[in-house]
Formats: C-alpha cells, sequence, structure tokens
C-alpha cells in the first residue's frame, strides 16, 4: 500500500511543470492527472460551498415570498445582499490581507453556517409568535446582509488562494463548483416543490443542508491545508513583506489600493476583469428576473423552474467539459461577449406579448445558449487573468476577478429591475 505523503507529494511533482507557465496553447484537461485529481476535486467542493448561500436564497424564493407577500423580498433581498458582497470583497481586498488564508476561509464559512441556522431560527420564532422578534422582514434582510459579507470574504480569498499559489487548473475546479451548485440547488428546488406543500419545511431543507454541506466543506479544508502537495505549492508562491510592515488602516488602503490600480494597468488583467464585469451583468439581467416573467406553458409556476434548471446544466457544461478541453482566446472571449448580447435581446423578446413569446422553446433556447456561454466565458476568464502578470500581483488578480464579478452582479440585478419594469409597461 502506498505512502499517503508520497502520494500527496506527487499530486505536486504530476502538474509542477505547468506551475508557473503561462502558454494558453494547450487545454486545462492536459494539467488533471489521475494523481492530482483529488486535490482538484476538493476546489471542486470548496467551489460549492463558496456560493451555496445565494443559491440559497434564489431556490427560497418561493418561501420568501409567501411570508412576505406584500414586501416584494426578492428585490429587497438582492438590494442588500448584492451591494454587501461587492462591499466584502473590496474591504477583503485592502484590509482583510492581514489574516491568513486559512482564517479568513475557515471563519467566511463558520458565519455562513450561522446565518443558514439562523434563517430557521427566525422562521421558528415568527411561527411561535415570539415577543423577541419585532420585526422578521428586517430580521431576515440583516441576516441576510452578514452573509453576503461572509460569502465575499471566502469567495475572493479562496479565489485569491487558487490564483497566487496553484496552476490554472484549481481556479477552473472552483469555478466549476460554482456552477454545480447552481444545478444542485435547482434540483433540490424541484424535488421539494414536488414533494411538500409546506414551504416552512422546504425553507428548513435548503437551509439545514447548507449549514451541514458547509460543515463538511470546512472539515475537507483543514486536511487539504496539511498535505504535502499544497503545502509545497504554497512554499513556492511569492512572498511579500507588506503585511507586517503596513500596520495603520489607512496605511494599508493607500498600498493595496495603490497595488490594484497598478496591477489594473495590465492591459490583459484590465481586459479579462471588463469582461468578468460584462459577462456577470449579462448573466443578471435576465437570471432569474426576466426569465421568470416568460408565460407558464406547464403550470403552477413550473416552467420559470425548468428554465433556471436549463440555465444551470448550459452553466456546468459551460464551466466543465468546454473550459477544460477548449482552447481560450481572448479575442473570441470578447467577440462571444459582444454576441450575448443578442441572446440577452432574445430572452426580452420571448417574454410576452412580444413577438417570440408563443414558443416555449424560443425562452429555452437562449436561456441554455446564455448558461452554456457564462458558464464557459467567467471560468476561462479568471482561470487565465493572472498568466502574464509577475508572482506577488497574481493573489490581487485573483482579488480583483470576483470584485469584477460582484460588480457585474450588482449593475445586471439593477438594471434587471429596470428592464422589467419596461417589459410590464409594454405588456
Amino acid at each position: 500500500m502506498a505512502d499517503p505523503e508520497i502520494s500527496e507529494a506527487e499530486q505536486f511533482i504530476g502538474d509542477d511543470d505547468d506551475f508557473h507557465s503561462k502558454n494558453k496553447d494547450k487545454p486545462l484537461y492536459n494539467m488533471l492527472t489521475r494523481k492530482n485529481l483529488g486535490m482538484y476535486l476538493q476546489f471542486v467542493f470548496f467551489g460549492i460551498g463558496s456560493v451555496l448561500p445565494i443559491f440559497v436564497i434564489f431556490a427560497a424564493v418561493d418561501y420568501f415570498d409567501d411570508i412576505f407577500p406584500r414586501k416584494q423580498p426578492e428585490f429587497a433581498l438582492n438590494v442588500i445582499y448584492n451591494p454587501l458582497l461587492f462591499c466584502g470583497c473590496f474591504v477583503n481586498l485592502v484590509w482583510g490581507r492581514a489574516a491568513s488564508f486559512k482564517w479568513r476561509i475557515v471563519s467566511g464559512f463558520s458565519v455562513m453556517i450561522v446565518c443558514m441556522l439562523g434563517f430557521i431560527l427566525l422562521d421558528q420564532l415568527e411561527l411561535c409568535g415570539s415577543t423577541c422578534l419585532t420585526s422578521h422582514y428586517w430580521s431576515v434582510l440583516f441576516v441576510a446582509g452578514v452573509l453576503g459579507l461572509a460569502d465575499a470574504v471566502c469567495q475572493s480569498t479562496l479565489f485569491g488562494l487558487t490564483t497566487h499559489a496553484l496552476p490554472p487548473l484549481y481556479t477552473q475546479g472552483l469555478m466549476l463548483g460554482v456552477g454545480l451548485c447552481g444545478l444542485l440547488m435547482t434540483i433540490l428546488r424541484v424535488l421539494t416543490k414536488t414533494t411538500t406543500k409546506n414551504l416552512h419545511i422546504s425553507s428548513y431543507y435548503y437551509f439545514g443542508t447548507a449549514a451541514m454541506f458547509i460543515v463538511v466543506v470546512i472539515a475537507v479544508y483543514f486536511r487539504l491545508s496539511r498535505g504535502n502537495a499544497f503545502q509545497r505549492y504554497y512554499s513556492q508562491a511569492p512572498r511579500s513583506g507588506v503585511d507586517t510592515d503596513w500596520k495603520h488602516p489607512f496605511q494599508r488602503f493607500a498600498f493595496f489600493t495603490g497595488e490594484a490600480l497598478r496591477v489594473l494597468r495590465y492591459k490583459h488583467v484590465f481586459c479579462h476583469c471588463f469582461l468578468l464585469t460584462l459577462v456577470t451583468a449579462q448573466q443578471y439581467v435576465v437570471i432569474p428576473s426576466v426569465a421568470t416573467m416568460a408565460i407558464d406553458f406547464l403550470g403552477s409556476g413550473w416552467f420559470p423552474v425548468l428554465l433556471i434548471l436549463v440555465y444551470n446544466i448550459g452553466d456546468v457544461l459551460g464551466r466543465g467539459p468546454l473550459a477544460m478541453y477548449y482552447v481560450y482566446s481572448l479575442h473570441w472571449a470578447w467577440l462571444s461577449t459582444l454576441v450575448r448580447f443578442f441572446v440577452v435581446v432574445g430572452i426580452c423578446l420571448s417574454v410576452p406579448p412580444h413577438v417570440m413569446s408563443d414558443r416555449p422553446a424560443w425562452m429555452a433556447t437562449f436561456v441554455a445558449i446564455l448558461g452554456l456561454s457564462t458558464g464557459h466565458l467567467s471560468t476561462s476568464l479568471i482561470s487565465h487573468a493572472s498568466s502574464e502578470v509577475p508572482g506577488r500581483a497574481k493573489e490581487t488578480v485573483g482579488y480583483l476577478s470576483v470584485l469584477s464579478m460582484t460588480l457585474g452582479m450588482a449593475g445586471g440585478s439593477a438594471a434587471s429591475y429596470c428592464i422589467k419594469a419596461l417589459l410590464d409597461r409594454t405588456a
């Protein structure tokens, strides 16, 4: 039987030749071997856990609509969650780097667990008529805000870690996990919609499952961080003494803001971050808000749910097989992003009473194309964003990439309500 320490060391040796490679002429699949498959799957696992809270909130939208029927909870949760997600990423970029990767990742996941259980506790207090809970609605928004901050710290730190110390294969693993999380939560929504009519019980499935899953994620991360393969990658990553030299918060703000601006002066990095913002905004402009306005051809709210499932399947295929096998090109990324505007317009025209709203195939096709292209573009862009910058700047590129995506989320969500209002007026 092989020594576990030798096996872990082989994970490092197996893809060491690609560690500092800037060559994008071969697909990421060439980096994946049987020796490093275990470590790769662990990062897929972390990717699922890093975005689980936001997908849980989206999956439980029926529950929030039921308990707050006149307050537009989906809009309020987006207004609270997305800006705080962006702010949390910025704070982590500027001030969070004083703490270790492990501390930020574990503490972020731990706060997520508390928030997931907090939603269940708030619901129980409301059902029991507790006088301690003066406003269920505002309490839910507060927990969602804390969740957004924790998610931002955890997610941006994970991407900062992979771009700083690991080959792009593991960044792609994180992105694949993000897509799988959306698909799994949509499937869970379908199952709960068919098995229970009690939305309170359904929400407990969402929040309870998420909390237990994140506990497992923390345990897996501790195991990974003690492994020889991870330690050898991390020990060879470039080091900077800035974190110990700058003690005052304003000194850190000035230094790291300046560093981020210097990194953005690389044309390669700026293009990748700009495209990440644009691709994410295109997604959130129409998913899920505008897509749910389609005619419910199946009844009982099933068609919008299945549209989201179609999007998630396309997204996973784009982040997984397509991003792994297709050789990435920045020129094609620009062209694909521009073509996607026609896809967004097509989704809007598939909403009644517009020309393509009478056939469900139009909306399903456009949504599938958007999902496939979003998964592939976002994964390729973030995996290769740091390939042409010096070693010490790679971590900053990881934070800037996540910051770009959260900016796209906030901008796209805001634009979606304007587009939705415009479509309502033309109905």
